[in-house]
């Protein structure tokens, strides 16, 4: 899959150590430290703050009314809105990924332009 110019300048880069096909949960814990098991990314709502969506520290994303809880913070920040794509207006509806993990030569783990995880495990 090539890379958008979107994801690029949201992407992260895994470890060369998760091989080619690792499960979500192995990308992206080969890819940030979170030894406290936060959230990474939550969308939160403009009324009242509760999670809308989120992505887990296992590369889980659920979206209200989701199975878990949410973490008191993310890892790698909280977004306001109504909705994902609200919450990342520069989208647009565009078929753009919002995140990608690769493996230096293939993207392993992905968040497509509707908040959608994908992996190739």
């Amino acid at each position: 899959m090539p890379g958008s110019k979107l994801a690029t300048s949201h992407q992260i880069q895994a470890a060369s150590t998760v091989g080619p096909a690792p499960t979500a949960a192995a990308a992206v814990g080969a890819s940030v430290t979170n030894k406290s098991n936060q959230d990474l990314l939550q969308v939160a709502s403009r009324k009242g703050g509760s999670i809308l969506w989120r992505l887990d520290y296992q590369g889980n994303v659920f979206t209200a009314p989701a199975i878990g809880t949410p973490t008191q913070t993310a890892l790698l920040g909280r977004y306001s809105g109504n909705s994902f794509s609200d919450a990342f207006p520069e989208i647009g509806g565009a078929t753009v990924d919002f995140l990608q993990i690769s493996n230096g030569s293939n993207v392993i783990f992905r968040i497509d332009s509707s908040g959608i995880s994908h992996s190739n495990s």
